[in-house]
């Protein structure tokens, strides 16, 4: 029993031995492990031993890049049309006020006739009398020419009854003007209509006023199509260009989506908003958007930019910078970014396409220390 007792003793010391020595073993295999790991890719490690610190980098590229810029917008007429009078008269009636909606052709005033009646009995008389003055002095410039042919009048009789017959052609056209003018000044010249489908944004005329010829009546926006102004942030005022298209929603029509062009840009900044406008064009057939609408516009962006993977770029103090590979050092450059897509950044000052930067063991790195760059496959250019 005693023997067995002792068997039993040995047997565990020889196992908690084993054990003992195979995590011996493990420790010094995960120490060697973690020196390995810690010599290849530390700082520390590099510095002290006076040797280039290994990092991993990728050249920028310069890539095709698409997004949406939004903005809160307004709408405005396409354009703005000031009607004025062809004509002096009385104003008669006014069917239309202010803020209402117009169809191309639609009566906006009309003004009285009679003078204009009258001023078209007087053209025609006088057209009359020139007609039958030109007529006269023909007939008296062929008299006159043969009496000369006979030799029974001398040249300067000849010449006078020339003279008389083109005066009397001049006044005879001026009359032909004179008439015509006066017959649309009645026609047309009474009626003011919309010469397209407007709102009525000002009128300057009300019922029994007098109006001289080139004053103002009415001014009209126009709205077969509309102006979407948006407000854009003063940020992306390099990323909007003329023919951009873009998404409009309506605040009053939100299940509908309309499209745009930009056609225009004040690239002034409002100080209080700091936005800048973008007009951006949409078509209203149905004259539905009106003037004074709100509505949220989504420009389409496709540009290129300079681009490099978001996990190169070090903040410190509202700052970004990157470490560039030059000669073998890292040197840290600071960097202006903005957000691109799938974990890349914009670089828009700073970096040259080709230039490498550091993505991988750049957190304890500091400027100037000698590096060993390891491409990315994306890569193309080598390390200068």
């Amino acid at each position: 029993m005693a023997e067995e007792t002792k068997h039993r003793n040995r047997l565990k010391w020889l196992a908690l031995g084993g054990a003992g020595a195979a995590a011996s073993v493990l420790v010094f295999w995960v120490l060697f492990l973690d020196v390995k790991t810690f010599f290849r890719y530390s700082a520390e490690a590099s510095r002290f031993t006076a040797s280039a610190i290994p990092v991993k980098a990728e050249a920028g590229r310069i890539e095709p890049l698409s997004g949406i810029i939004g903005a809160n917008s307004l709408v405005e007429p396409a354009s703005t049309v000031k009607l004025t009078s062809r004509v002096a008269s009385t104003v008669k009636r006014i069917p239309v006020d202010l803020g209402q909606l117009v169809k191309q052709g639609e009566v906006l005033a009309e003004l009285d006739p009679f003078l204009l009646e009258a001023t078209l009995i007087a053209a025609r008389d006088g057209l009359a009398k020139a007609k039958t003055d030109l007529e006269n002095n023909r007939l008296n410039l062929e008299r006159v020419t043969a009496l000369y042919n006979q030799k029974l009048v001398a040249k300067p009789d000849l010449e006078a009854a020339r003279l008389l017959l083109d005066s009397a052609q001049a006044a005879y056209s001026a009359s032909v003007a004179a008439a015509e003018k006066a017959r649309l000044d009645l026609e047309i010249g009474t009626i003011i209509t919309a010469p397209m489908a407007a709102v009525v944004q000002e009128r300057d005329i009300n019922p029994g006023e007098s109006v001289k010829e080139s004053d103002s009546l009415f001014n009209l926006g126009r709205i077969d199509s509309v102006m979407v102004v948006a407000g854009v942030a003063q940020e992306k005022v390099g990323n909007v260009r003329l023919g951009q298209t873009a998404e409009v929603v309506f605040d009053s029509f939100p299940h509908e989506v309309a499209t745009g062009e930009v056609v225009k840009i004040d690239p002034t900044t409002d100080a209080t908003t700091r936005t800048f406008k973008a007009y951006i064009r949409v078509a209203n057939p149905d004259l539905k958007y009106m003037p004074g609408l709100s509505a949220y516009a989504r420009i389409k962006q496709q540009r290129f930019a300079l681009t490099i993977p978001a996990v190169a770029v070090v903040t410190n103090g509202g700052q970004s910078s990157v470490f560039v590979v030059e000669n073998s050092r890292a040197r840290l450059r600071p960097v202006k970014i903005e957000p691109a897509l799938f974990g890349r950044v914009a670089v828009i000052e700073g970096l040259k396409e080709g230039d490498l930067v550091v993505y991988y063991n750049l957190m304890k790195l500091k400027d100037n220390d000698p590096v060993a760059a390891e491409l990315s496959p994306a890569s193309t250019q080598k390390e200068k």
